[in-house]
């Protein structure tokens, strides 16, 4: 029983603090997550949970793992600013766009809302090879490109900054 209340102490704090998780960076209202290990979009976005025998333990996977999810790019001021991230580490990064329910209707994955700003790079997105996941390419001065789903790069979560505020009860 302790346990628990140490662990909802705990759970209070990065509440109260109203900072982001360590490892987490802080812009606008949001926490971002730039991730140095690299999955499939559907990796990246949501739970894989899997037992690791060589380990013995339980591992997850992806923004979700964080209770966050795949940065949805709302702005030119946001885009610039996961862009300049994506340079200074020369990383091609997943952002959580995709067109695979209805070819040509990128939407967000997470809110389920089409993209209001874009940053494509030229003839983009061109759909060859079944590409239906979006993703800031090195190749392309980071700018937006349709990418094949099934192949690892890096990515980017995003999750709402904590709030200070404590909550009232009763």
């Amino acid at each position: 029983m302790w346990f628990f209340n140490v662990l909802n102490f705990c759970l209070l704090l990065v509440v109260v603090n109203g900072e982001c998780d360590p490892g987490w960076e802080h812009r606008w209202n949001k926490c971002y997550y730039f991730s140095t290990e690299t999955r499939t979009w559907e990796g990246a976005e949501i739970d894989i949970y899997f037992l690791d025998l060589a380990r013995k333990c339980h591992s997850n996977i992806g923004c979700r793992q964080y209770g966050s999810h795949l940065v949805e790019v709302e702005s030119a001021e946001e885009d610039e600013y996961i862009r300049a991230h994506s340079r200074n580490t020369r990383r091609s990064n997943w952002i959580g766009l995709r067109d695979s329910a209805t070819e040509g209707d990128w939407r967000w994955a997470y809110g389920g809302a089409r993209a209001e700003y874009n940053n494509w790079a030229t003839n983009e997105p061109d759909n060859i090879f079944d590409q239906d996941c979006a993703l800031l390419d090195s190749l392309y001065s980071y700018h937006w490109v349709s990418g094949s789903c099934w192949i690892a790069h890096n990515f980017i979560c995003e999750k709402g900054y904590p709030s200070t505020d404590i909550p009232v009860v009763g």
